[in-house]
């Protein structure tokens, strides 16, 4: 066996097939140069493969981290060496036919693809729960957040103060002879710069012309201020449903954070297997929003990793959670976060390293922490049990 590639599922490949004493020859490094450039002749990979006997090789594993690479070095290799059982990763699967048409003896796996029924399936797995009740202080926390005054809120507020004391005022000072109905009448006048002139502050003391003065400017700013701060939200609020920025009140609903590779198909077997699912995803730009928008399903964008975000999709209520952003300290934050919110939450995380994957299970009692690659790696390493067939 011939490895190329660099990264967890180059290296984890490498290990399996060491397990089954299989002869391997594992070259991470021998195209970098090549890889790098914006072009290069196919007689370059020759060149760097002159130390291997690749001929005698029963599978050449291309097993690069960026579908590019791969797809790169394996029209190389399969235009070179059109004999030889090639096995490479892709995750553009439009690309697949084509290359399986051009190169007869090639084998391509999507990691993706053949991990995703793998996540949704932890979810119906049995579970044990001895977690840290926090969700009584998380909710408090939110509840002040949530119910903080703003801006708007005080703009209103002090406007009809300013229009209450400002009535009080002339009903005492100016028209004592009249009604409160008639002060606040003048009030209201003088705010919406109407002036009928049926009353007036030509004959009234000083102080009561600057008073009028001061509510003739201040109500034209409060005015201004509110009015734009209503478009402002009105506007605001448009974006924040287009975002799928709402309160939800499912309950035994799953959430799915990160809509990345590997969310695309969790997604398709959630939808396959009829669960009620939310998926949030941070980047309003994300390739695969209006693939799942159109078939109905809700997709918050947002951050996982906020409170206010885990509260809209109703976290609380939810049976399970499923991390699988690309970063893997985010899935353990969204995780615990989650666990904050709902101590019997079932917890499914994306971990790059198998390793690491075991020991955040084990230190954090996650129920489910898995690792793509060496799901996808398993499989790649089944194919050299195939050879004779």
């Amino acid at each position: 066996m011939l490895i190329l590639g660099d990264g967890h599922l180059a290296n984890r490949t490498h290990v399996l097939l060491g397990e089954k004493n299989t002869a391997i020859q594992f070259a991470p490094l021998i195209f970098q140069d090549i890889l790098h450039k914006k072009s290069s002749s196919i007689y370059e990979f020759k060149t760097k493969l002159e130390e291997f006997n690749v001929l005698s090789c029963d599978l050449i594993y291309i097993l690069y981290e960026d579908d590019k690479d791969n797809l790169e070095v394996t029209i190389a290799l399969g235009s070179l060496f059109p004999e030889n059982k090639i096995a490479t990763s892709l995750f553009n699967e439009k690309l697949i036919p084509h290359l399986k048409s051009a190169f007869p003896n090639l084998t391509i796996i999507n990691p993706a693809r053949i991990s995703a029924p793998s996540f949704v399936e932890s979810i119906y797995k049995s579970k044990e729960t001895n977690f840290i009740h926090f969700q009584e202080k998380i909710n408090e926390t939110f509840q002040k957040i949530k119910f903080k005054p703003n801006l708007l809120f005080i703009l209103i507020s002090s406007f009809f103060l300013v229009i209450i004391s400002s009535t009080l005022f002339f009903h005492t000072q100016v028209f004592s002879d009249k009604s409160l109905l008639d002060a606040f009448y003048f009030v209201v006048v003088t705010i919406t710069t109407v002036g009928f002139g049926d009353l007036s502050l030509l004959q009234s003391s000083d102080l009561s012309k600057i008073v009028g003065i001061i509510l003739m400017l201040s109500s034209s700013i409060f005015i201004w201020l509110i009015l734009s701060l209503l478009l402002d939200n009105l506007f605001k609020r448009k974006t924040e449903r287009l975002l799928g920025r709402k309160k939800y009140n499912y309950k035994n609903h799953i959430v799915l954070c990160g809509l990345g590779r590997l969310g695309y198909f969790i997604a398709e077997e959630l939808i396959k297997k009829g669960e009620q699912f939310i998926i949030i995803e941070p980047k309003e730009n994300s390739t695969y929003i209006d693939h799942f928008k159109r078939q109905n399903i809700d997709v918050y964008i947002g951050n996982g990793l906020h409170y206010e975000v885990l509260n809209d999709v109703a976290i609380s209520n939810c049976k399970a959670i499923i991390a699988v952003t690309d970063d893997d300290h985010v899935n353990l934050e969204i995780g615990l976060m989650a666990r904050s919110y709902n101590n019997e939450v079932m917890i499914v995380l994306r971990i790059f390293d198998e390793s690491m994957a075991k020991i955040i299970k084990s230190k954090f009692n996650i129920q489910h922490s898995k690792s793509m690659s060496f799901i996808a790696a398993k499989k790649f390493a089944e194919l050299s049990n195939n050879l004779s067939l």
